[in-house]
Order: C-alpha cells, then sequence, then structure tokens
C-alpha cells in the first residue's frame, strides 16, 4: 500500500477521533510523504 492509498483510507474513516489520534496518524502519514519527497528529489 502506498502512503497515498494510506491517507485516502485514513481521511475517509476518520469518525469520531475524542482522543486525536486519528488526526495524528493522518498527520504522521502527511510527514512521511514529505520525507519521502525529499529523499526522492535528492537523488
Amino acid at each position: 500500500m502506498s502512503l497515498a492509498s494510506a491517507l485516502k483510507l485514513a481521511q475517509q474513516f476518520k469518525g469520531d477521533d475524542p482522543y486525536g489520534h486519528r488526526a495524528e496518524f493522518i498527520r504522521l502519514i502527511g510527514a512521511a510523504e514529505g520525507i519521502t519527497r525529499l529523499q526522492t528529489a535528492r537523488r
């Protein structure tokens, strides 16, 4: 599964998030995508 696919699913099924864990997971996927883009640009 790609990060983009994981992000899409996480956003789609976020639902009720009283403790913010799901939102944090979505944020972490975004950070991972950013790191991946940086690594790709350096090659």
